[in-house]
């Protein structure tokens, strides 16, 4: 019986042990409270909606309201840190004192801290261009898998390039305007090297050897991109290249000049976007482009001299007052002559270059009566 006796205290004492843990869980369950306030900007004192409130040691996150509300309830009474936070601020660490049973009011000011990122092309390195082709040969043009006929500017689209945006007015390159790019034809500049409709460029693929983009460097205030082409080298024999589709027809001759070493390139090219449609038809848009390039090369006083000449012309109309034979027309037009003589040293290249090279761009629509025109004309040009 004492045994027993003793066993059935035993028990009891058991069983008082494990409801102690238990009622410290209620007292503290008991004796909490809530947590409460507004998130601001630390200037302007406005509202930030959408940031991050956290009680860190008990992971406990609420996001605060459009008026930059928040509330956290049943926090356990005694001391907890807390910790704002929002992108484009500094986050910011407090400590709280909760009440048990009751509320505490917190109102939280964030100070502006914009996040530097990384650029978004941070995959390409410093000396690669933007365009996923920086550098295209003419092998390469010719077997472009995206492209239905060869293009020189089509061929280096792609990524932060682009040929033919909402509002196609050239190549742009980020973003840039198309005027923002530069356009070398054997280090001679060229004006306006595209088609109209920018369907194509105004470069015959068939006189290129190679063209190739170069990013815009630090020191260029307002340009975006250089675009530069070299023609192909005349070969020691003639050779003729012609092709023909329902957009372009166009022909390349080069061969030697005589014995000594001179050589020459011509290459002729025009468009007809609207072919076979009939193209008086007072309803249709009528467009003609064509392009042409010569060079002459020729060994001269222990050099090498070249000199090329290119041209483009782009015309679009359409049927102008009823009644009348006139058109309301929209065409430019791109010339450059350049001469180069150069010649090789033992440690560096001895050049002289000049160049004359010009556009311009006319536009005449009539109303009513040939009497009656808006025109508009402009003219650039550049000289070195």
């Amino acid at each position: 019986m004492i045994d027993s006796h003793g066993t059935r205290k035993a028990q009891d004492c058991d069983s008082d042990m494990l409801t102690a843990p238990a009622l410290l869980l209620l007292i503290q369950a008991i004796a909490s409270g809530s947590v409460t306030g507004t998130l601001r900007d630390a200037t302007t004192n406005e509202p930030l909606g959408g940031a991050q409130v956290v009680v860190v040691d008990l992971h406990r996150i609420t996001v605060t309201g459009a008026d930059g509300r928040y509330r956290l309830d049943r926090v356990p009474a005694g001391t907890h840190r807390l910790l704002a936070r929002r992108i484009g601020y500094a986050p910011r660490t407090l400590e709280a004192l909760v009440p048990p049973d009751g509320l505490i009011e917190i109102t939280v000011v964030l100070r502006a801290e914009p996040i530097i990122l990384g650029a978004i092309d941070g995959a390409y390195h410093a000396d690669e261009s933007s365009s996923p082709d920086p550098h295209v040969d003419s092998a390469a043009l010719r077997r472009h898998p995206l492209l239905a006929e060869p293009d020189a500017f089509q061929a280096l689209s792609g990524g932060v390039v682009a040929v033919q945006p909402e509002a196609p007015a050239g190549l742009h390159v980020r973003g840039g305007a198309a005027d923002q790019v530069t356009y070398l034809l054997d280090g001679f500049p060229v004006f306006s090297p595209y088609h109209s409709g920018e369907s194509f460029s105004a470069w015959n693929p068939d006189a290129l050897a190679e063209i190739e983009l170069s990013p815009a460097s630090e020191t260029w205030d307002a340009l975006s991109g250089v675009v530069s082409a070299e023609s192909r080298t005349p070969g020691r024999q003639h050779h003729a290249l012609a092709g023909f589709s329902t957009t372009q027809m166009r022909l390349t001759l080069d061969g030697p000049v005589g014995s000594g070493g001179a050589g020459y390139l011509w290459s002729q090219r025009s468009g007809f976007p609207g072919f076979p449609v009939p193209q008086h038809e007072s309803t249709y848009l009528r467009g003609e482009v064509g392009d042409q390039l010569g060079k002459f090369e020729a060994p001269l006083a222990g050099g090498r001299l070249r000199l090329l000449g290119y041209g483009s012309t782009n015309e679009l109309d359409t049927d102008g007052p009823a009644g009348t034979a006139i058109r309301n027309t929209f065409d430019w037009q791109s010339t450059t002559f350049g001469g180069e003589w150069s010649k090789a040293l033992p440690s560096a290249t001895l050049r002289a270059r000049a160049w004359v090279a010009g556009g311009a761009a006319n536009a005449a629509w009539h109303y009513d009566s040939a009497s009656t025109i808006l025109a508009s004309r402009r003219r650039d040009g550049t000289s070195g």
